[in-house]
């Protein structure tokens, strides 16, 4: 099911779509133009401690330093690990340097234990929003147009990722957080030109119907397909189908959702365990029932094998094609990191070529009809648009995105879905 001539057309029309349309602009909030975070620390918290007191002892927290958290007389390596451990942590992976490496579950436990390191966890988020988002985009990004209006110009690169979506720079729009507070502040930000309405549609699950396709396509197991079609729920579908326990309904559910999405990524079952709060004999119960009731592992043998046939190449049904030499390599290490990118880029690589065909039909569509939208930018499997307030968008726009004939084949399909929502900004739109 490959069509090498299909993706060379779509990737000559993503072209055209890129340089006539995302060229309006996100129009800024003006009162807002200078909008920066504060984060008050109550007085109790702070005490008389100073700023830098509390970072010395982050410091020696994050660092390393004596059990007395002393900053002016370091830890050596053995003592360093030996503190972490007492406080039930048990870092595995040593840097060159002698010291542990500090991931981010390792620092959220010590924002626990430690109300200082909790403190400086937040500054530390305060200040990447400060020189991340707020500086780069609103002060250095943001221009000033003849009606007095300010727009930021993000930059949508076509050729940047190996799995085909988009990338966005200068700025990179698709880095402000999703969630948070800080992160809906931004949003909040962004508003629609004046005469204009904001809308913004979001892919719903595309990448696990991207998963589902594959899975009844290749494996003829259609539960996953089958809860789309129904519009059942599918993370409480695959709860029930993976066995998955918790201590509520919700829960489960909940450790199901992180499961699927971290399966897709190739993720280990340390990992898996850290994501889901399942513990590992948990897992391997999971892991039996998974292997009873569905062909999950089994597809992504499949894959992988498809790939060792094909001397490295696998390509996914709209002719993307990815190298991973690695795949038959007698290394381990290698090896497995090759199975863990062919599986996901054949996820990624199809979920974001199907978002690039459904751009290019609304663009073919409000370029034949005159329609008044715009395009105006794409982060992950969000698109926002702008329309004129009389235009029905759920009557005109929301039936090219809502197919299915994108993940269709003899023996499978699955209907891509999405919905549109209005707002005056983009968070009431999301």
């Amino acid at each position: 099911h490959v069509n090498r001539s299909l993706q060379a057309k779509q990737e000559q029309s993503i072209g055209f779509v890129l340089m006539g349309g995302f060229r309006t602009g996100m129009d800024v909030e003006p009162t807002k133009r200078n909008w920066k975070p504060v984060y008050v620390i109550p007085k109790s918290q702070w005490g008389a401690q100073t700023y830098m007191e509390h970072y010395g002892v982050y410091r020696s927290l994050v660092v390393g330093s004596r059990h007395d958290l002393d900053v002016d007389d370091p830890m050596n390596d053995r003592q360093r690990i030996s503190f972490l451990k007492e406080k039930g942590l048990n870092p595995t992976v040593i840097k060159p340097n002698g010291w542990p490496k500090f991931d981010k579950g390792i620092k959220d436990t010590l924002a626990y234990l430690y109300p200082e390191a909790a403190m400086m966890q937040q500054a530390d988020k305060l200040q990447k929003v400060l020189t991340t988002y707020t500086g780069p985009i609103l002060d250095h990004h943001s221009v000033q147009q003849p009606d007095g209006s300010w727009k930021v110009f993000g930059q949508l690169n076509w050729c940047n990722t190996r799995t085909g979506r988009l990338s966005s720079s200068n700025p990179n729009m698709q880095n402000i957080p999703a969630r948070g507070d800080m992160g809906q502040e931004l949003r909040r930000i962004f508003i629609a030109s004046p005469g204009w309405q904001l809308w913004v549609g979001d892919l719903a699950q595309i990448e696990l119907r991207v998963l589902a396709f594959l899975l009844e396509h290749f494996m003829s197991d259609s539960f996953m397909a089958d809860a789309i079609r129904d519009n059942v729920d599918l993370h409480s579908t695959n709860c029930k189908q993976f066995g998955i326990p918790g201590k509520t309904p919700e829960a489960a559910r909940s450790s199901a959702k992180n499961f699927i999405f971290a399966f897709n990524y190739g993720a280990g079952k340390a990992k898996l365990a850290a994501m889901t709060g399942l513990s590992i004999d948990a897992l391997d119960m999971v892991y039996e029932t998974i292997e009873k009731n569905t062909k999950l592992f089994q597809l992504k043998e499949f894959v992988w094998e498809q790939c060792r046939s094909n001397k490295g190449f696998i390509h996914n049904m709209f002719g993307r094609r990815f190298f991973l030499p690695n795949i038959n390599s007698k290394d381990r290490v290698k090896r497995s990191e090759a199975e863990r990118q062919c599986f996901n880029y054949l996820i990624q690589s199809m979920a974001g070529d199907i978002f690039k065909i459904l751009k290019i039909r609304l663009n073919s569509e409000i370029e034949q009809h005159k329609w008044p939208v715009r395009m105006l930018l794409e982060v992950h499997d969000e698109l926002i648009i702008e329309t004129h307030p009389e235009f029905d968008v759920t009557k005109y726009v929301e039936p090219i995105f809502n197919s299915n004939d994108l993940l269709k084949s003899d023996n499978a399909v699955v209907p891509v879905g999405c919905e549109f929502n209005k707002g005056s900004n983009w968070l009431e739109a999301k």
